[in-house]
């Protein structure tokens, strides 16, 4: 007698809406925290409290913060901040513009997705893979990503798991070569004291690190799904030879012959196709970019100069992201973005609205899409 899917089981009947409402408690409780978490800016005027690095390890902790009406810490938290910013017309206007920039992002992955696919996936399908893709990279830490669970999603979409291997690696290969070709234009535009600031010069390692592992990681990929195959399903067929991994040979015989004749129909694909799916990388990435900068605009007017020096600066932010052990880069990804937006405005508490209001954008919507569409979707897949 064949044995149940155990996800169909799990989320079948009523269960599937207990599961929607876990993952809404969740996302909401990732969102509260990040809205009620009380932080300390330091600040010119009188502060509220006053910090002592007791364990001199020049990290601020809230155990080291002393109450002290003339300090030069404020504490700050989401409310708190948003209460000192003034909405006007402009500022609603740009935050508008900040929310297409998103829709075009998710426009260019879905174009994307679709090219990959040759079209076998529908807008809909191609739309509800994003979301959960994007889920799945909410949840995760940035140096970890959602591509693990993108295979499970092409997979379970129809998509041989050769094909949805090739897939990942290949959007994953599109998205570094953005980075490497896209950090020699920008520097050329404008120098690396300006990208980085007498304040930032830390950075610069971390930058230069970044780009020769991005660099490396692209050239591996390239060589791996286009021009050496066999080496990726020969190391599977290896691995199968421990007796831990036996059970999977088969398997892996069939991926090795899917992955060869994978990489033999991604050859064969004529330079319009290359340029159109680097094209919606390329697209993405802006769109995301220009989700900073129309935020920025919001509350703070730049010249053309530096709106280039700002979309400098996030190839830099985006880089740390990529490295970070948190989920969603969460943490890092507010430091980051007040450091390197630092120069812009002296005001803390503004850069910190503008951070609040990013991550509201970028990230935290697709914690609730991803909580909706995932159980009903695995509802329907056997």
């Amino acid at each position: 007698m064949e044995r149940a899917n155990p996800l169909n089981t799990l989320f079948s009947g009523k269960r599937v809406y207990i599961i929607i409402g876990l993952f809404l408690i969740v996302s909401s409780f990732l969102v509260y925290r990040s809205l009620t978490e009380i932080k300390y800016v330091p600040t010119k005027e009188k502060g509220t409290h006053t910090w002592i690095d007791t364990n001199k390890d020049g990290v601020i902790q809230s155990f080291e913060m002393l109450s002290d009406s003339n300090g030069n810490y404020q504490q700050i938290n989401a409310k708190s901040v948003f209460s000192e910013i003034e909405l006007t017309t402009s500022t609603l206007l740009w935050i508008i513009v900040a929310l297409i920039f998103v829709v075009f992002r998710d426009l260019a992955y879905i174009n994307r997705v679709r090219l990959f696919t040759d079209g076998s996936l529908t807008f809909k399908r191609s739309f509800i893979t994003i979301m959960l893709w994007e889920f799945a990279s909410a949840l995760t830490p940035g140096v970890v990503g959602g591509s693990a669970v993108a295979l499970f999603i092409l997979n379970k979409e129809g998509i041989s798991m050769a094909k949805s291997t090739a897939i990942v690696m290949l959007s994953t290969l599109m998205d570094n070569l953005f980075f490497v070709i896209m950090i020699p234009v920008v520097l050329s535009i404008i120098s690396i004291d300006i990208m980085f600031g007498e304040e930032a010069k830390w950075m610069t390692s971390i930058f230069w690190i970044g780009y020769t592992i991005i660099t490396s990681l692209s050239i591996l990929l390239f060589l791996a799904v286009i021009v050496y195959p066999k080496l990726i399903g020969n190391t599977l067929l290896a691995l199968t030879k421990l007796k831990w991994f036996k059970r999977w040979k088969n398997s892996a015989e069939t991926f090795s012959k899917e992955i060869i004749v994978t990489a033999s129909i991604m050859k064969k694909k004529e330079l319009v196709f290359w340029l159109k799916t680097f094209g919606a990388t390329v697209l993405a990435w802006i769109s995301r970019y220009l989700i900073i900068n129309a935020l920025v605009m919001a509350f703070i007017s730049l010249n053309t100069l530096q709106h280039i020096v700002l979309l400098g600066k996030q190839l830099i932010l985006w880089l740390l992201m990529l490295v970070s052990p948190t989920p969603g880069a969460s943490g890092i990804a507010e430091f980051a973005f007040s450091e390197l937006l630092r120069p812009f405005s002296d005001s803390l508490l503004l850069l910190t609205c503008i951070a609040l209001l990013w991550r509201l954008l970028s990230y935290f919507p697709y914690l609730f899409i991803g909580a909706i569409i995932l159980p009903k979707w695995l509802k329907t897949k056997k």
